[in-house]
């Protein structure tokens, strides 16, 4: 299978030594059934953001790990993939701060209206919004995939990253898609494409050990990002 993808030379090679990190290839991720088809990638924003920061610490797991450390760092992972395949990133945040002013007293308020804010000012946007999970019996693991129904290229987003998942990396998988609208204050309000993904369970010892290597925040990240291709594929094919 050929995807021509218009981006350089040195993003082509980034992606590819990504891809072999996790054995596998192009023809493995991307759409089977395409044959050639050229993907403006220059055209594709994406809004990243990494839940929690500043005092707010999210989950804290195994040995004091902070969730909000490990979604930060799994963004930028994920930021550098996707810069280098020549998408239009942009962060929520890239520090380890809460977002908002601060001056109305309602600081998580404050937080989650400024990351529902940046998808309002980017309507087109896909909005992938990265967590980790807890859960008080240590055997629970997996990654978990939570989705906004106000866009209807949310749920076929998620589809997708749920297919890589289970075909590349958590093949015993058996956690369901969920929609987020009830419980999520995030993926309740925007109106872009976005989905909420639970990278793993910090009260898992052995997700937790995993969560914190850059080879495994690697290949999560690059199932993100060919879950996003596989949405554009589909868009152009359609």
């Amino acid at each position: 299978m050929g995807i021509c993808l218009q981006i350089g030379c040195f993003a082509l090679c980034f992606v590819f030594c990504a891809l072999f990190m996790i054995h596998t290839s192009t023809s493995d991720i991307l759409p089977q059934e395409a044959v050639s088809v050229n993907i403006d990638t220059a055209k594709i924003v994406v809004i990243l953001d990494a839940g929690h920061g500043g005092e707010d610490s999210g989950a804290v797991g195994i040995d004091g790990i902070l969730e909000k450390d490990l979604n930060l760092a799994m963004t930028t992972v994920l930021a550098d993939l996707m810069s280098s395949s020549g998408i239009e990133v942009l962060q929520t945040r890239t520090e380890d701060v809460m977002l908002g002013d601060g001056d109305t007293g309602h600081k998580k308020q404050e937080d989650l209206r400024a990351r529902v804010d940046l998808g309002k000012e980017n309507p087109d946007a896909y909005y992938i919004s990265i967590h980790m999970n807890k859960f008080p019996k240590e055997y629970c693991k997996g990654i978990q995939l939570f989705y906004s129904p106000n866009n209807a290229k949310s749920l076929p987003l998620a589809g997708s990253l749920h297919h890589l998942i289970l075909s590349h990396l958590q093949p015993e998988n058996n956690r369901e898609i969920k929609n987020g609208s009830e419980h999520i204050y995030l993926m309740n309000r925007l109106q872009n494409p976005a989905i909420l993904v639970e990278c793993g369970f910090v009260s898992n010892p052995e997700e937790a050990q995993l969560l914190q290597q850059s080879d495994y925040q690697k290949k999560i990240a690059l199932l993100i990002m060919a879950s996003v291709w596989d949405c554009e594929y589909k868009n152009l094919t359609t």
